[in-house]
């Protein structure tokens, strides 16, 4: 005698649809996926003064969701230096730092200048040694803002999940340092600087 077995009905499609993105374990997350995006953005603005070792401008945590992440780093600053009306703004140098809690990252040690004997142990992305001004049109350059930008992709080792990474930009400046405005803007003209920070499967 004969037995008949009939099995269910099953659409792939269907089951594919039912399936919700954020059930998927993240350590079963395939390599190049994006885990979470964490970014803060700066509007306010600050004057700052000569200094001679790297310090914090803004930063923004990310607590880490499955080991041997690797995590995507993006920030601009937008800035201005008192000199920036100046015939000559040879005293005015900076350097930009990018920091992974408290280790620099993303350093160019082929970048050696210094001032005052500060180099900054040559572990800044960004040097500049008399930067941009000039006094010879009309409103001369006190009136926009410089904007540099940083893109890394960061691979660190020692983390702990959901331990905070704080990732920070950093300045060295010999001569002080307006954060997000122009030099003759009362507040009112500039840019807004912002990190953004991607935990990405590998």
């Amino acid at each position: 005698m004969a037995i008949r077995v009939e099995k269910p009905a099953f659409n792939v499609r269907e089951k594919l649809t039912e399936l919700d993105s954020a059930s998927i374990p993240y350590e079963r997350m395939p390599k190049g996926s994006v885990i979470q995006v964490v970014h803060k953005y700066y509007p306010g603005y600050s004057a700052v003064g000569a200094t001679n070792t790297p310090t914090k401008f803004f930063d923004v945590n990310i607590y880490p969701k499955r080991k041997r992440s690797k995590f995507l780093v993006n920030a601009i600053i937008y800035y201005s230096h008192p000199a920036m009306g100046s015939q000559n703004a040879d005293s005015y140098d900076y350097f930009f730092f990018l920091y992974n809690n408290e280790q620099p990252i993303h350093q160019n040690t082929n970048l050696t200048r210094s001032y005052s004997g500060n180099n900054g142990d040559n572990q800044a992305w960004y040097k500049t040694d008399v930067p941009l001004s000039s006094n010879d049109v009309d409103h001369t350059f006190q009136y926009f803002a410089i904007h540099e930008n940083v893109q890394m992709l960061d691979d660190p080792q020692d983390y702990e999940v959901g331990e905070p990474i704080n990732y920070s930009l950093r300045f060295m400046c010999q001569g002080g340092l307006t954060l997000n405005r122009a030099n003759h803007s009362n507040g009112s003209s500039g840019g807004t600087s912002s990190i953004t920070v991607m935990e990405v499967a590998s």
